[in-house]
């Protein structure tokens, strides 16, 4: 997703995880993302998805 449509685009979310969410949150971590897309995936695009 991310080289598809960009940091920007993409949002974390933990409905329903299959492991604990700090498993789920690693593997985001560890995909090669650089600080910032790190930071917009998640908090910044939450924040502007609902206007925050």
């Amino acid at each position: 997703a991310y080289d598809t449509v960009g940091h920007d685009r993409i949002l974390f979310g933990t409905d329903g995880p299959f492991h604990h969410p700090t498993v789920e949150m690693q593997k985001v971590l560890m995909c090669g993302v650089d600080e910032q897309g790190l930071e917009d995936i998640f908090y910044n695009n939450a924040k502007k998805f609902f206007d925050v």
